[in-house]
C-alpha cells in the first residue's frame, strides 16, 4: 500500500515555551523520531510541514506560511504534497513515542474509505490514517473545525483501533508532559 505520512510540525508550541519538532527525545529529535518510526513502519513518504524550511530532517519538507491558521491548514499542504498516495497518516509532532509495531498494526488495519483511529484505553490517539477516498472532504473543512470534524461528520467511516501502545495518547504540550516522555520513551 503507498502511505504518505504527514508530520503536522508548524506550530510554534506556545504551551511548552518553544516549537516541539526540534526538541530531543533519547538521542534524537522528535521529528526525527516520528520520520524514522514511519519509515520503519512503512511508510513511502514522508512529508514534514514545518514552519522554517532550515530544519534538516529525512523527509520532504513543506513549509506552511500561515502556521497560525491551525493544524488542518498543515494537513491540508502535506495531503496536496503526497497526492497519488492510497491513504495518509496525520501525525502531530508531539506524539513522538508511538511504537513502528502500532504503527504497523494501523496500517494493517486500513480499508478503502475507512479512517483508522488507534485508541488506548478507549481514547482516541494518533496518528491517524485517512483513505484517499477522504481527501477531498479533508481538503473541503474549514480550518477552524480540524480533521476531527470529519470524525464527527462521519462516524460510519471511522474504525477506531485498540492498540496496547500509551504513545498513540501521549502528547508532549507543556514542560511536565515533556519530563514524563523522556523518562519513558526508549531512545
Amino acid at each position: 500500500m503507498n502511505v504518505a505520512c504527514i508530520v503536522l510540525a508548524a506550530g510554534e508550541g506556545r504551551r511548552m515555551g518553544r516549537p516541539k519538532a526540534l526538541l530531543p527525545i533519547g538521542d534524537t529529535t522528535f521529528l526525527a523520531r516520528v520520520v524514522a518510526t514511519a519509515r520503519a513502519a512503512g511508510c513511502a513518504r514522508v512529508v514534514a510541514v514545518l514552519r522554517d524550511a532550515s530544519v534538516a530532517c529525512d523527509a520532504e519538507i513543506v513549509v506552511n506560511l500561515r502556521p497560525e491558521d491551525g493544524q488542518l491548514s498543515s494537513l491540508k499542504l502535506g495531503l496536496r504534497a503526497a497526492a497519488g498516495c492510497e491513504a495518509a497518516f496525520a501525525w502531530p509532532v508531539d506524539h513522538p513515542a508511538v511504537r513502528v509495531e502500532t504503527v504497523r498494526r494501523v496500517l494493517a488495519a486500513a480499508r478503502p474509505g475507512r479512517i483508522v483511529v488507534p485508541t488506548f484505553e478507549g481514547r482516541g490517539g494518533h496518528p491517524t490514517l485517512f483513505p484517499r477516498e477522504l481527501f477531498g472532504e479533508l481538503l473541503a473543512l474549514p480550518e477552524t473545525d480540524g480533521a476531527r470534524a470529519l470524525l464527527a461528520q462521519r462516524p460510519d467511516a471511522v474504525d477506531r483501533l485498540p492498540v496496547d501502545d500509551a504513545g498513540v495518547c501521549r502528547d508532549v504540550d507543556s514542560p511536565e508532559d515533556y519530563a514524563n516522555v523522556e523518562r519513558t520513551s526508549p531512545s
